[in-house]
């Protein structure tokens, strides 16, 4: 479908739309087609969708509360669900049957790996889905993984060289760091290919990764409906995902704009486990229909070009300004707080200020230890008077991405 024609891909969207909505379990997709006046019968287009409300990513936390632990949003019978993830929020994000669930398959070819590649997977496998969803596109592509998760740099640079590594999966900031690392320890490694998501890939970045004479191509996807665009060699944008609905829309009206036009990314995965029909993922782009070289036909996402809602991504996960309010909440002590992202070196890093009643190092301890279990990142933590807080109790971003 990367190559069919417009009209021909149109077609076969609305005839698999048509049978998801028909079959699908999902109390709450019902709810909302029914509000929106659709049934599967009704649905001409795929553009007949747009008379249903955003469903937005800060909404999921909420409606799966009300009824844990999917609210009503799974498709199929929880029988048919092989695994279940916990992303920050809390947010449920369930996995469904099939070797390559998420589809991320397509992008790592467009990025350049092949079967028999070795890909090291420096994602988290821990609770969140993100290590899972690449480690199973890649092997379905026919590579010999390696999941190596996050942290412990040294023993990744030891088996990146021993593996004879060849393709890297993960944070462009965090192979940065790998590399640098090697390069110091002046170790040699066989990585030839990168696919890089979760973050940010500024150009100076790029340039740094390409210089040690490694392909860099990036990607794009949310825990929630996995794969959403990838670059294909041309490096011009990200082309969609074929056999998914992406429109970019108005904030106010939540109906979608023309192609150059600055919106929200709204999806509808053609996912019969999960219907997440026009999922707003908060995130802000722009869509090019101009053709693009590698003959692809699909649109193309230029860039993120912000965000929406109360979610930072901070290091491929996202942050809350009310997970910092559950820290604090237990610590009385602390009257007041602030938290503030810069990028450093172009690594994401996270400092929390904190004026207390009484403060010692005991009490920047304790804070540093709850924020790790909440957030499940690292960051620093200041004891600072009050008034030196500015916007008191709440998340700044001051990130510059060059």
């Amino acid at each position: 479908m990367e190559y069919s024609a417009p009209g021909e891909r149109e077609e076969q969207l609305r005839s698999r739309l048509q049978a998801i909505l028909a079959e699908s379990q999902s109390s709450h997709l019902q709810h909302r087609l029914a509000a929106a006046e659709i049934t599967p019968a009704t649905l001409q287009h795929t553009t007949d969708l747009t008379s249903v409300a955003i469903l937005r990513k800060d909404e999921l936390r909420e409606i799966q509360a009300a009824a844990p632990p999917f609210g009503g949003l799974l498709g199929v019978p929880m029988s048919e669900i092989k695994r279940m993830f916990q992303s920050p929020g809390p947010i449920y994000d369930p996995q469904g049957p099939g070797a390559d669930y998420w589809a991320w398959e397509a992008a790592f070819v467009a990025a350049g790996l092949n079967a028999g590649d070795r890909a090291i997977i420096c994602f988290s496998f821990h609770l969140t889905p993100a290590g899972h969803m690449f480690d199973e596109g890649a092997r379905a592509l026919g590579c010999m993984t390696i999941p190596a998760g996050i942290g412990n740099q040294e023993q990744q640079i030891q088996t990146l060289a021993h593996s004879g590594a060849t393709a890297y999966i993960g944070l462009p900031s965090y192979l940065n760091a790998l590399l640098d690392k090697a390069a110091a320890q002046g170790v040699a490694l066989a990585l030839k290919n990168a696919f890089v998501s979760a973050e940010p890939l500024p150009q100076s970045l790029r340039v740094a990764i390409e210089a040690r004479g490694i392909n860099v191509q990036q990607g794009y996807g949310t825990a929630d409906v996995g794969c959403i665009a990838y670059e294909c060699a041309a490096k011009n944008g990200m082309h969609v995902r074929a056999d998914m609905l992406v429109d970019i829309c108005d904030t106010v009206t939540g109906l979608p704009l023309p192609a150059g036009e600055i919106g929200e990314v709204v999806v509808t995965p053609l996912n019969p486990v999960y219907p997440l029909v026009r999922f707003g993922t908060g995130d802000m782009s722009i869509l090019s229909d101009a053709p693009c070289p590698c003959g692809r036909t699909t649109p193309r996402l230029l860039g993120i070009q912000g965000r929406l809602g109360q979610g930072m991504k901070v290091r491929g996960l996202f942050i809350y300004p009310h997970q910092l309010q559950v820290v604090f909440a237990g610590l009385p002590t602390v009257r007041t707080w602030s938290a503030v992202v810069t990028r450093v070196k172009h690594r994401d890093e996270l400092k929390v200020l904190i004026a207390a009643n009484k403060g010692d190092a005991e009490l920047v301890r304790q804070v540093t230890d709850r924020l790790h279990t909440v957030l499940k990142l690292k960051c620093s933590v200041e004891l600072v008077p009050s008034r030196n807080l500015l916007n008191p109790g709440q998340l700044r971003d001051e990130r510059v991405w060059e």
